[in-house]
């Protein structure tokens, strides 16, 4: 779902025209979702979890989450 999603929003947004940048977004948004998915899983939570992650992340891209993840550990380091 998340590399579906990931390649309709950048043709959609036309954000990439590379077929290759298109692919690889695409793919790091699936290994994103496997990773968190998976992460979600062994910490109880439903397998209705992984499809609405594999959305978000889809949607959200791997810039957003790399960006995101940037802050909270920051954040949590105090850096």
């Amino acid at each position: 779902m998340a590399v579906a999603m990931s390649a309709l929003r950048i043709v959609y947004d036309k954000e990439e025209t590379n077929f290759m940048r298109i692919v690889l977004e695409s793919l790091i948004c699936g290994g994103l979702t496997l990773s968190v998915g998976s992460a979600l899983v062994a910490m109880g939570y439903g397998p209705g979890w992984y499809l609405f992650c594999g959305g978000m992340i889809g949607f959200m891209g791997s810039q957003f989450i790399r960006a995101l993840a940037k802050k909270v550990l920051k954040k949590k380091v105090g850096g």
